[in-house]
């Protein structure tokens, strides 16, 4: 059973504090709140006398990172320029990679007012869920939209063409799945795969991707008011084939109405080779799988190493 906090040692209101001053500047900190929600960053909503509050967020240490998750944070930076004319994301206030005011990279962004859209689903009907997952659609159509000239993530690293970049990846998570004991070998035929199929994947353009767009990383205006005034977590943020991007793995597990209702917003579902798109959920898959071996889900772990198994099969 892993340990869900191991990864994200806990932060204390004393370094909050520090590390608003040291970067914000002539501030006066009123109140420090820890924000619930979220399995990976340590996030904060910090009361500032006479100025707006802010939500200082702090990676996992450095030793903690899983190698196919190393810099998140670093990633969530330099894509921010990327995302602000498409999506509403906070604005970015200061950052710290330097590890000298804290173990760990840590943010400072504007917070964003809103009702976290998971929550305000608990309390609401079906349509309103088709109303939110038209309006996802919406918006990651226009992520897709903004083109690239390389493979990867903005800040780095980076690749050539879309085959070296998938086969990277691939290999990242074969090692990390190495690391945790599980099963690697269907992530390691992948890089086969990636490797036998060049002709097939290079011929697609790089466009942006979120990575993480989904009922979790978004804010709407109220209870039972689901238009979406907010996109947080855009830490997995980068450049790839469009089929690739998390949330089309995330559409493909919703209802028949949802997924109806998000491919309406998207503009239609484009059409996709099958082999390929079975490679990337495959890569999803291993994604989520490390999330549940990391959470200690069990079941989830099962389930999900048990469907990487067939995806492959199926690809190979």
């Amino acid at each position: 059973m892993a340990d869900p906090e191991r990864s994200r040692p806990p932060v204390s209101t004393a370094t909050v504090t520090r590390v608003v001053t040291r970067l914000l500047g002539t501030v006066e900190v009123l109140g420090v709140r820890e924000l619930a929600g979220g399995s990976y960053c340590r996030t904060f909503r910090v009361e500032l006398r006479g100025d707006a509050p802010v939500v200082v967020r702090f990676a996992p240490p450095e030793s903690q990172l899983l190698a196919s998750e190393r810099h998140l944070m670093r990633t969530e930076v330099a894509g921010t320029p990327l995302l602000e004319p498409v999506l509403p994301v906070p604005r970015l206030l200061a950052s710290d990679t330097s590890h000298t005011l804290v173990d760990r990279d840590v943010v400072v962004q504007s917070w964003l007012p809103g009702v976290p859209a998971a929550e305000a689903l608990a309390r609401s009907g079906d349509r309103d869920a088709l109303v939110l997952w038209e309006q996802l659609g919406a918006l990651l159509a226009r992520v897709h939209a903004v083109g690239g000239s390389t493979y990867g993530r903005p800040g780095g690293p980076g690749s050539a063409t879309w085959s070296q970049e998938l086969g990277r990846r691939f290999a990242l998570l074969g090692l990390d799945l190495e690391r945790a004991g599980l099963p690697a070998a269907g992530v390691r035929r992948c890089v086969e795969l990636v490797s036998w199929w060049t002709d097939r994947l290079d011929e697609r353009p790089p466009r942006l991707l979120h990575g993480d767009l989904g009922p979790g990383n978004v804010l709407v205006a109220g209870p039972h008011r689901l238009d979406v005034v907010g996109v947080v977590d855009n830490d997995r943020v980068w450049w790839g084939d469009p089929p690739a991007d998390w949330t089309w793995y995330l559409v493909e597990r919703r209802r028949p109405a949802q997924q109806d209702a998000f491919w309406s917003g998207y503009g239609g579902r484009p059409a996709v080779d099958e082999a390929v798109l079975g490679l990337y959920t495959a890569r999803s898959t291993a994604e989520a799988a490390l999330e549940a071996h990391r959470l200690g889900l069990d079941d989830r772990l099962h389930q999900h190493l048990t469907e990487l198994a067939e995806q492959v099969d199926r690809v190979a």
